[in-house]
Parts: C-alpha cells; structure tokens; sequence
C-alpha cells in the first residue's frame, strides 16, 4: 500500500506493506497486549473527523495506522518550501494517540494499570528511591497512585532554620523534587522565553491582581523527571493566596481547524503557525 496525497504537502514516505517487528512486540503486544480494540476505537473516532490528512495517508483503521507507524521507523526526514511537513506528519501521529478511547490518563487510574512485577522494577530501580515511600497497605490499586506515591516523615527536610529565625520566611525552596534547569531576569517588556516560545507575564497571570508583584522578577525553571517525587510542597512560610489553573498552555497541541477541517498545530498564545 502506498500514500495517496491530494494536500499541498507530498507524503513524505510511503506506508509499509507489513507491521514492522518493533512496533508488534512493544506497541501491539507490550502495550495493547495483542488487542487492538481501543486503538480500532482511536482511529476511528479521528477518521469521523473527516481530516484531510488521513485519507491522504490512507489511515482507515488500527492496522493501516500500524502500518504509518512502521513506516516512520525508518523515515529519512526531508522538508518542503512551506517548511510544515515534518511537522503536519506529526500532527497525524497526535491526533490519533490522543483521541479518548486510548487517551492514557484513565487507563493509568485502573488497577490493571500496575502488576506485581511492574512494582518490583521499580523498586529495584535507586532512582525512584522506593524505599522511601509510604506503601499502602495492600498493594498498590494503580499506577497513578504508585506515581504520586507519599514519602515518609522526614524524608524531604527542608534546611530553613527554625521557624523562630528572623530569615525563616524569606529562604525559598523548590516545591518537588527536580532539575534545576537555569534562571532569567524577566526582561524589560516582561517576557520570558519557554521552548522557543515567549510568553507574556501579563498574559499568564491575566486576571490576577497579583501581577504587577511579578514584573521585573526573576524567572526560574525546573522540571520534574519521571522518577521524581510527585508532590508539591509551599516553597515559602506564608498563607496561599491565589491559585489558579492557567488553560491550554501547552507546547503542541493538535486540533482540527474549525475552517478547513485540516489538523492544526495550535499553541495558545505565541505560534509560528499564524504565518502558515
């Protein structure tokens, strides 16, 4: 089977003819233990969409999408004037994996989302630091709960002095274990750059009466890996205030384009595909 293109962009690599080994051993049977019916379920809830892209891949099914996926294993990236189609062939592969019936975070919330020999790897890997870990009488009823595990008293000691001192409330600490990975003034127009993508400080905290305090300030990024502690402490002594949940801030996000009916890369704010 090869691609059929009728978009502007050419298919960048034509459809295996066969499932490629790898994604049959760690896809099909490691992920999907040998049933197909919730990628089957994905697709087709993508295909109703009536996206351009896939019929122009040919994705109809589970297996014509195991087919992209092999594929792309071995895929010798090459690009197009518009300079879109590394990217747009992306969007197919995150539109599909996104869709609810595969959606990964309620499959990770159900007790057939852990195993006794899952929860022994971790406990042999140091990084997890297991040991450390309150163990919840039983066993473990998900991997969520294993992930966001709780840490016994006294594992995370926080060196502030005492809360008598003087500077005890002025000493500020990151609230989860992580990597720091650097800090930056916020510049004069009140930027700051995330991925390659400037974000306005204002428009983060849009709504915010607080959001004057932070102009000029300094910004500090860490990140949690995912063998970190999962839970977040205050990072100062004082009383929280605000807290908000600020939406659809995301580095890539793949929408279909209300106009066109196309998939669409989106970002919420600053995006190079306003140009496209």
């Amino acid at each position: 089977m090869s691609a059929r293109s009728s978009s502007p962009d050419p298919a960048p690599f034509p459809l295996s003819t066969t499932v490629d080994p790898w994604i049959q051993t760690n896809l099909v049977d490691g992920i999907f233990n040998g049933n197909l019916t919730l990628l089957e379920d994905a697709v087709t809830a993508a295909v109703a969409h009536g996206i351009p892209q896939l019929r122009d891949w040919g994705i109809v099914d589970a297996h014509s999408f195991l087919l992209f996926l092999s594929a792309m294993l071995n895929w010798v990236p090459s690009e197009v004037c518009s300079g879109k189609l590394i990217y747009n062939t992306f969007c197919v592969l995150y539109f599909v994996l996104d869709q609810s019936p595969i959606n990964v975070a309620p499959w990770m919330d159900k007790s057939s989302s852990i195993k006794a020999a899952a929860i022994q790897s971790f406990q042999d890997s140091p990084r997890y630091n297991y040991d450390k870990a309150i163990v919840p009488s039983g066993v473990w009823q998900s991997f969520n709960q294993l992930f966001a595990r709780f840490l016994k008293p006294g594992m995370r000691p926080i060196s502030a002095g005492s809360p008598s001192d003087k500077d005890y409330g002025r000493l500020v600490v990151y609230p989860a274990d992580c990597t720091f990975d650097g800090a930056w003034p916020v510049n004069q127009n009140n930027d700051i750059t995330i991925k390659n993508v400037p974000w306005n400080i204002k428009d983060l905290l849009a709504g915010s009466q607080y959001t004057a305090q932070f102009e000029g300030g300094t910004f500090m990024h860490a990140y949690l890996n995912t063998y970190d502690y999962h839970r977040q402490h205050a990072p100062v002594a004082g009383t929280v205030v605000e807290a908000n949940v600020i939406k659809g801030l995301v580095y890539l996000q793949v929408i279909v384009d209300p106009e066109t009916g196309k998939l669409k890369p989106h970002r919420s704010y600053t995006s190079p595909d306003a140009q496209a």
